[in-house]
């Protein structure tokens, strides 16, 4: 008889003692604080996210767009915590600030670039696969702004490993691409001479400026965002870098479809002449609001879903 009062008793105060130790676990759990805020609020299953660096002048852009942009996250890059007080519709975005040095704060010395790549930089650890960074000045084609169409977009340029180009006879344009080569080594800038023709194929927008998020440690390793300058153009640095690690090859289509330059500002109505784009795998992701304006029905039908250069 005693020993199963002592027996009892001990169970007992086991039960006491379990009960207690998950009572305070709980309590601890419920206390803890996250050691990173910004990632905690960022993660997501997301394959894909749409990044703008963003000022108060163009907030009507986006005022535009937020509505259309079917579940796909949208973070936009503020320069100050007073920008992002100023943007009225906080509820439908993630915000990043960032801290452009005093030196860096004018389009010359390279706000834009610096502003970009900052932005990523936070983004670095997220668990996007995908990121779209482009300008405010878009508009978004809503019935093909979906995961599906964005990804098959976003695969067929990492999959064909194509950068679409044109040779170039302005100053100015050779000077960006040249510019945008000096952040890199002798040797390596030796091989981006090569490939754009002696800095002479011009590629800025004219195709979806994409990064691969598994790619953005190694490519910021590459760059100091602190050097660049207004030539620096963001994407362009990134497609050198493509070019250098990832086998990504310059195409001309200068005789394809006579056309000089980038596709940046490209127009024509000769549905012939965009179906040899499209037959050399061009996606038609991302166009300017001339060329959009052209030939509404066959790009909307092939899957377009942005249009830039709004404001030109």
């Amino acid at each position: 008889m005693v020993k199963k009062i002592k027996f009892d008793y001990l169970k007992y105060v086991v039960i006491i003692f379990l009960i207690f130790i998950i009572f305070i676990s709980f309590f601890l759990f419920k206390k803890r604080k996250p050691i990173n805020r910004f990632y905690e609020k960022f993660q997501s299953n997301e394959n894909v996210a749409l990044v703008i660096p963003i000022h108060p002048s163009h907030f009507e852009y986006l005022y535009k767009i937020i509505n259309n942009l079917n579940n796909i996250d949208l973070f936009l890059i503020f320069s100050s915590i007073e920008d992002h007080k100023l943007f009225k519709m906080k509820d439908k975005i993630k915000p990043i600030i960032v801290n452009v040095p005093p030196e860096k704060q004018t389009k010359e010395t390279g706000i834009i670039n610096v502003k970009k790549l900052l932005g990523l930089k936070q983004l670095m650890n997220t668990n996007y696969e995908y990121f779209i960074l482009c300008d405010a000045e878009i508009e978004i084609i809503k019935n093909n702004f979906n995961k599906n169409n964005i990804l098959n977009k976003i695969k067929n340029i990492f999959d064909s490993k194509i950068i679409y180009s044109g040779p170039t006879d302005s100053e100015g344009e050779m000077n960006i691409i040249r510019t945008a080569a000096n952040l890199f080594d002798p040797k390596e800038i030796e091989k981006i001479k090569n490939e754009t023709k002696d800095f002479n194929l011009y590629f800025w927008y004219s195709d979806l400026p994409v990064y691969k998020k598994e790619h953005l440690k190694d490519f910021l390793k590459k760059i100091d965002i602190m050097k660049l300058s207004y030539h620096h153009f963001d994407y362009l640095l990134y497609q050198y870098w493509l070019i250098l690690n990832h086998g990504f090859k310059i195409y001309n289509y200068k005789d394809l479809i006579n056309h000089k330059s980038g596709l940046e500002f490209y127009e024509t109505d000769k549905i012939e002449d965009l179906n040899k784009l499209k037959n050399i795998n061009f996606g038609f992701s991302f166009v300017n609001k001339k060329l959009y304006d052209k030939n509404k029905d066959y790009l909307s039908k092939i899957g377009t879903f942005i249009i830039f250069n709004l404001d030109r």
